[in-house]
């Protein structure tokens, strides 16, 4: 089975779950993401997400990552799309394909966005997460 579904529009410290006094402190990054194709594979589903960052920050950020994270977990989750440079005016994007669980993509049909951060090389060189 192959479905189509719509775009949606993070406004998020990055997409980042936390609290908001997280948010409040790391508003460097915004963006939207789309998820452009769904392929049904049983207990799982194949997701190809298209996700368009934009940089707030005071800096550049480097060697950057948005990945994909398991709600249930601390840490870990089900994957990351490369997404390189990301410059203080043009933003970057990326897409690619990661597999889920039925459960977490059942979650954001009703409504629950997924969890993203993004991992990324500040200019001082020291790595971050957002």
């Amino acid at each position: 089975m192959r479905l189509r579904v719509g775009s949606v529009l993070l406004v998020a410290c990055m997409l980042l779950p936390g609290a908001p006094g997280a948010c409040q402190e790391h508003r460097d990054f915004s963006g939207f993401f789309e998820v452009a194709e769904v392929v049904d594979l049983g207990e799982e589903v194949a997701v190809t997400l298209v996700v368009e960052v934009f940089n707030h920050g005071e800096a550049d950020a480097y060697d950057s990552t948005i990945r994909l994270e398991d709600p249930r977990l601390s840490y870990g989750g089900y994957g990351a799309l490369w997404l390189g440079f990301v410059d203080r005016v043009s933003g970057a994007s990326t897409s690619g394909e990661l597999i889920i669980p039925r459960i977490e993509y059942e979650r954001w049909q009703r409504g629950v966005l997924p969890m993203l951060s993004i991992e990324f090389v500040d200019a001082l060189g020291n790595p971050q997460v957002r």
